[in-house]
């Protein structure tokens, strides 16, 4: 299961179909071993277990979350209840990058304003990679919010590979000077 290159943080799904090929049901557990505890997994696989009939076919869904920025060389196992563990072992790999979004402008510059009146500017980010990125403006803090604050669009997103996005930023001056 080669998930190539990928963006941190972004869902990542690929589909594989587990086949039995005995004349008898086969129960199957998956997992994958390298992944985390239990409150920091990053694989979801769906269905995790169940049942194959004879001659039958399941289709497994494995979703990936990539919280490390790293190259993944793990693996899929397949248990057989009341055959064995890891008895088939499929790899599973991948690389974790963090795209570079950079700033179209350095600053915003509002010029002169009143007091308690909303100005808008937009900070432009840009993505040059071939991956989604995410981005984050940071909350305020409240010391510099006695002098002006400051209201994004949206303070999370997205930004698609090769493009740019526009986040709305309005300020309003609470201080002369």
């Amino acid at each position: 299961i080669d998930f190539g290159k990928i963006s941190y943080d972004f869902l990542n799904s690929k589909t594989i179909c587990l086949m039995n090929t005995s004349e008898i049901p086969m129960k199957f557990v998956l997992r994958v071993p390298q992944d985390g505890t239990l409150l920091n997994k990053e694989f979801q696989l769906i269905p995790p277990y169940g049942t194959v009939l004879p001659a039958g076919k399941q289709q497994i869904t494995v979703d990936f979350i990539s919280t490390n920025v790293k190259r993944y060389d793990y693996y899929l196992t397949v248990d057989v209840e009341g055959v064995g563990e890891g008895l088939l072992s499929i790899p599973i790999m991948a690389e974790c990058q963090v795209p570079e979004v950079r700033l179209l402008a350095d600053s915003l510059h509002y010029g002169e304003c009143f007091m308690r009146y909303p100005y808008q500017q937009t900070l432009t980010l840009v993505n040059e990679s071939d991956l989604k990125a995410k981005y984050e403006v940071v909350a305020q803090d409240e010391h510099s919010q006695a002098v002006a604050s400051y209201e994004a669009d949206a303070f999370k997103g997205a930004i698609q590979p090769y493009s740019q996005h526009e986040v709305s930023m309005a300020m309003v001056c609470e201080k002369l000077g």
